[in-house]
């Protein structure tokens, strides 16, 4: 493996382990409450080999007063779009797959999958990395559950995107329900497939 003038490892983003994650939350802020995410890991073969999703349970029966969420922001304006009439549909799926009573319950299992991963040898993509990766980040501080990557290892597939397919906010077509963690780390997986593929070659 080679390293940097300070020991890191280099990372190969053609030669790793990636894990995509895509989380929903009440908030847009890095303090912002997690209800639910999506996580996806592609080998460096560029073949998914895993797929999770993780979604607190009741997530929408009281979002401003629910106790799991005391340490976080809830926006009311975020609120009101999760419980809009364009919503109805994630709302179902969401309320139906929940299984987690805390944060730290949820945060736990995610640290579990990500470090099958190689040892500091995967990066870890949001889209983009200031919300997802920021947020999340954040939550592990709370829950004092130790951080499974280290900060070099952070990736912004938004920017990959561009690099590849400027003016493109979308690659290929989305399948599942929009505004779902795991159908949204998904496709945002086949996006990464897709753009270093085209990278590669």
């Amino acid at each position: 493996m080679i390293v940097d003038h300070k020991g890191r490892p280099i990372i190969d983003p053609f030669n790793t382990h990636h894990a995509i994650i895509d989380l929903e939350t009440f908030d847009t802020s890095s303090r912002a409450a997690i209800f639910a995410l999506g996580l996806v890991i592609v080998d460096p073969e560029l073949k998914i080999i895993f797929k999770g999703e993780y979604i607190l349970t009741d997530p929408f029966r009281t979002p401003t007063g629910d106790s799991r969420f005391a340490n976080y922001k809830v926006s009311e304006s975020t609120v009101a779009w999760w419980l809009s009439e364009d919503q109805v549909t994630a709302n179902h799926y969401l309320e139906d797959r929940g299984t987690y009573d805390s944060i730290r319950d949820m945060l736990n299992d995610i640290s579990h999958i990500i470090k099958q991963c190689p040892k500091d040898d995967f990066l870890i993509y949001g889209n983009p990395s200031d919300f997802d990766i920021s947020i999340l980040t954040n939550a592990y501080a709370k829950t004092r559950v130790p951080l499974p990557w280290k900060y070099h290892q952070s990736a912004c597939l938004r920017t990959l995107k561009r690099l590849a397919y400027p003016g493109e906010e979308q690659i290929g077509k989305f399948e599942g329900i929009k505004h779902t963690p795991l159908a949204d780390a998904y496709h945002e997986a086949k996006e990464l497939i897709h753009v270093l593929s085209y990278l590669r070659e």
